[in-house]
């Protein structure tokens, strides 16, 4: 029998109002105790603490543990506690008989921890000073997690985070994987595979304030920028405080800080010098906007192999040989490869849809990989726009249309000049690349990449085109002779010298019809250039091109 009372008083000032049979059974934190003891004893002890204002919770048990009242059950204990086998903790613990970190493990822990108070606060007290800061709660109820924030206050621990796992009234399973949500986000390792083995894992957004950078992955590799000391480029609080008298023409300021007392001189050179303060600030501020695309070897991928039905899409009457050496190198390599020809210059994405439906079931297509890039003959209507580029954007929506979503590769040959010296074989193929580009952005979930390939595919090339598709990391890449190149982007270094550029000859202005190629098309001919070519969607019947043209013309520039 007994009883058992939590009092909201420091033990301290609990212990100096125990009656006898009465003692402290826990201390739970700075004003959290736990009496127990015959029950008058105990009911003394709440009606003084009640009389004093403090709030004090009678406990609904069976028994008054942690008090004399175990004593009978100890010899026994004692002894099935000496029965077992015992090995130093794998993890840190914190036993609550005295709060300190336990280092060995005997039987006699378990009668003494049953027998004297329970220490908790003590406890999660020397956790948080080892650096622990999520404590997660295992048992039937939140009760210790309420306790916990008091335990640490005032320590490192402070910042500490209190998961219960479970509540009496809570909804079960939702119940567990919000807890272990609450501490994943706090920190702690959950392997989500074991605890949701259906689920997939997303990328959340991150806050305002911490920024990522989202460039495609695998094919730009972005330096991290070199940091500057100080916001505004200055190493030293004077040094700011200089700059920002010169900024705002200071002359005493400046003078002061010099140590002048002829500020006449000081006067006459102060513009120029806050004008170099500004160019340079601009400099700095621009120095890392520049980029240039390149192309580095990757490591030689591990021999791979496919599975599924993959589908080859290749041009009408042109590529016949590559056709036939990648699908040789797919079947060659574990791949069930199903051809299908388009038309050239198939521009009906129905009819290709069609024909997709007719080579394969949607649902068990591993794979598309698509040579119609190859076909470089001009559309009669548009002769600007070659077979194979219009019949890869047929292909990209037929696959919508026909309910394929697995990852579309799109090939082309000379397209790219990736490696040292190489010359571009085929640069209208490389049309491709800028549309693969825009249809990884918009449907990365049916998005395999874009691959140059060799002017033969031999059998080190067929395996290195089937380490691509089966997925080597990368889904941009040149497939050369020496190996696999992926396409990066790195930061272009800053001309060095104070030479202007000076343009010569002809000068191409993309975007050359908008209102800031009117600023440039005015600017370049007074520094050499001689004529202007102006690319734009709207060309001559972009508003205000007509003037611009006319103003250049009339300076002698052709345009």
């Amino acid at each position: 029998g007994g009883a058992m009372a939590a009092v909201n008083a420091p033990e301290v000032e609990v212990l100096a109002t125990l009656a006898e049979g009465a003692v402290i059974a826990a201390v739970n934190g700075p004003e959290s105790v736990v009496v127990s003891g015959e029950t008058e004893a105990v009911d003394g002890v709440v009606e003084l603490w009640r009389e004093r204002g403090r709030r004090v919770r009678r406990l609904r048990v069976s028994h008054a543990f942690h008090s004399p009242a175990m004593d009978p059950v100890l010899d026994e204990l004692t002894s099935v506690a000496a029965g077992l086998e015992y090995h130093r903790p794998q993890v840190m613990w914190a036993g609550a008989l005295t709060g300190e970190l336990v280092t060995e493990c005997e039987a006699g822990y378990w009668p003494a921890q049953t027998r004297r108070a329970v220490r908790f606060a003590d406890a999660v007290a020397a956790l948080a000073a080892q650096g622990v800061s999520v404590f997660i709660e295992v048992g039937p109820d939140g009760s210790l997690s309420s306790l916990g924030p008091d335990a640490v206050a005032g320590i490192d621990g402070d910042e500490a985070v209190f998961v219960p796992l479970q509540r009496r009234d809570d909804q079960g399973v939702t119940g567990l994987v919000a807890g272990l949500a609450r501490a994943y986000v706090n920190g702690a390792a959950v392997e989500w595979s074991s605890v949701l083995p259906t689920g997939t894992p997303v990328e959340l957004p991150t806050y305002a304030f911490r920024h990522q950078r989202f460039w495609p992955e695998g094919i730009l590799t972005l330096p991290t920028a070199t940091p500057v000391v100080g916001g505004d480029g200055t190493s030293t609080a004077a040094e700011a405080r200089f700059w920002a008298a010169v900024e705002e023409g200071d002359l005493a300021r400046i003078a002061d800080t010099l140590d002048l007392e002829d500020q006449r001189q000081l006067g006459e050179v102060l513009p120029a010098l806050a004008s170099w303060r500004r160019r340079e600030l601009d400099r700095s501020l621009t120095a890392n906007w520049r980029y240039r695309g390149g192309w580095a070897a990757i490591a030689e991928p591990d021999a791979r192999v496919l599975s599924g039905t993959w589908l080859v899409v290749a041009p009408a009457g042109s590529a016949g040989d590559l056709t036939q050496q990648s699908a040789a190198a797919l079947a060659a390599r574990g791949a069930e490869v199903v051809e299908v020809t388009v038309p050239a210059g198939a521009v009906d994405r129905a009819e290709v849809a069609a024909l997709l439906a007719a080579a394969a079931e949607p649902a068990g297509v591993a794979g598309v990989l698509s040579l119609v890039a190859l076909d470089e003959a001009p559309l009669p209507e548009h002769p600007v726009v070659t077979g194979g580029l219009a019949a890869t954007l047929s292909l990209i929506q037929a696959l919508g249309d026909a309910g394929i979503g697995a990852p579309l590769w799109l090939a082309t040959r000379g397209a790219a000049a990736a490696g040292p010296g190489e010359a571009l074989a085929n640069p209208v193929q490389a049309q491709v690349w800028g549309l693969g580009r825009v249809v990884g952005l918009e449907q990365p979930d049916r998005w395999g990449g874009l691959i140059d390939l060799p002017e033969t595919l031999d059998e080190r090339a067929g395996a290195r085109l089937v380490a691509v598709l089966a997925g080597c990391g990368e889904n941009e890449v040149a497939i050369r002779s020496a190996g696999i190149l992926g396409r990066r982007l790195t930061r272009a270094s800053q001309p060095r010298g104070n030479d202007p550029w000076t343009p010569r000859g002809t000068v191409l202005i993309t975007g050359g019809t908008g209102a800031i190629a009117g600023h440039v098309a005015r600017w370049l001919p007074g520094r050499g250039a001689e004529r202007l070519v102006l690319t734009g969607r709207s060309g001559p019947a972009a508003a205000g091109v007509a003037a611009t043209v006319a103003e250049l013309a009339a300076r002698g520039t052709g345009v």
